[in-house]
Formats: structure tokens, sequence, C-alpha cells
């Protein structure tokens, strides 16, 4: 006849674990409908965050971060090319080139580079 082994209990030890929900997202929304493919971000609005720029045409589209995600329009079409007569806006840049801590636009034609400095309100002034 077969031995029998005794019958082994182990006691069971069960930790509760932190929430660990998964993040989702809603559907995208349309904040700008622009030939330009690909919007710049920069500090632009002067608090902080991240704004968007775009380019359509001859003219620049800024959306204001309201930092919950979502952008609003801010500056609503300022006309580049007034400030550069007979050229055509090719492409263009947003970063700080002049040290100063403020978001500056950086726009380059057939023939030349153009910079507008961020006065960190929204606005900018045409550099020499």
């Amino acid at each position: 006849m077969a031995r029998k082994r005794p019958s082994r209990t182990r006691p069971i030890s069960v930790e509760r674990l932190e929430d660990r929900s998964v993040p989702s997202f809603s559907g995208p929304t349309v904040v700008h409908s622009s030939p330009t493919p690909f919007p710049q971000a920069g500090q632009i609005a002067g608090d902080g965050l991240s704004d968007l720029v775009f380019q359509s045409g001859t003219k620049i589209f800024i959306l204001r971060n309201d930092g919950n995600a979502t952008f609003n329009q801010f500056q609503s079409g300022i006309d580049i090319l007034s400030a550069i007569p007979g050229e055509t806006l090719r492409n263009f840049y947003v970063d700080d080139y002049n040290g100063d801590g403020k978001s500056d636009l950086l726009f380059s034609t057939a023939r030349s580079l153009y910079t507008f400095s961020g006065n960190g309100d929204g606005t900018f002034t045409q550099s020499l």
C-alpha cells in the first residue's frame, strides 16, 4: 500500500496594490485648420506655458495654451508680409534667438532671414 504524504498548507500573503488606472484620452479636437503641417511651440504669451504658432499664407496665428489641455486663439492673423514686402515666406521657427528669455520668430524667404523679437505678451517687434 502506498504511503500518503501529509498535506502541507502554506499561508498566503496578500498585499494591496496602489491604483494602477491607465489614463485615457478623448478624441482629437481640431484647434485650427492650416496648410502648414507643422505648428511651432513656444512660450509666447508670457505665462510659462507652451503656445502653438501656425503660418497660413502670409499670416501667423497664435493659439494660447490655457493650461488644461485646450488652446484658444490668442493672436489672429498677424500679417508678417506687411513688415517684409515683396517676399514669399517659406518657413518659420520659434525659439529665443536674442537670449532675453522670450520666444522670438524667425522667418525664411527665398532671399533672406527675418527675426521678430518676442515682447513676452504675444506681440513681436521686427529686429534689424
